[in-house]
Parts: structure tokens; C-alpha cells; sequence
């Protein structure tokens, strides 16, 4: 079972649920414009609010990464800072 970045927030699990976020935001788009392009307003609606709630997930995230990035960089060297300067990984 995967651990979720609340119960686990290293940064590579941070940067995991960021791009699993943007990659859901991104078929909500492509969902959107065809829905926009055959008239389905049900189905924009649905697909423009899911593209919000899946963008403010991943800045939520980001603004944590980028916190647990600040924590890091007043250690020298930590391996926080370390894995965030390493993308993750």
C-alpha cells in the first residue's frame, strides 16, 4: 500500500502527488475543451471544477514542498534539502 504525502511528507512523496495532481488536472482540461467544443455544459462544469480542485491540490502541495524546503535549508546539508534539490529523488 502507498503511503499518502500526509502521513509521509518527504519531498519525493510531495513531488509524486504534485505530478499525479497536475497529470489528473491535465485530462480534466482536455475533458473540458471537448465538452466545451460539443456543448455538454454538464460536462464542462463538471470538468472545470474538477480541473480547480486538482490545481489547488498540487499549489496546496507545492507551498508545502516549498516550506519543507525552507525547514531544510536552515540545516546545511540536511537530507530534506538534499532530496528537494535532487528533485525527489
Amino acid at each position: 500500500m502507498r503511503a499518502t504525502y500526509a502521513s509521509d511528507p518527504r519531498p519525493e512523496m510531495l513531488f509524486e502527488f504534485i505530478r499525479d495532481t497536475l497529470a489528473g488536472a491535465q485530462i480534466h482540461a482536455q475533458l473540458g475543451i471537448t465538452y466545451a467544443e460539443i456543448g455538454d455544459i454538464a460536462g464542462l462544469n463538471y470538468s472545470a471544477r474538477s480541473l480547480v480542485a486538482c490545481t489547488r491540490a498540487a499549489v496546496s502541495t507545492l507551498a508545502d514542498l516549498n516550506a519543507l524546503r525552507k525547514v531544510g535549508a536552515q540545516t546545511v546539508g540536511s537530507p530534506a534539502e538534499d532530496q528537494v534539490r535532487e528533485g525527489g529523488r
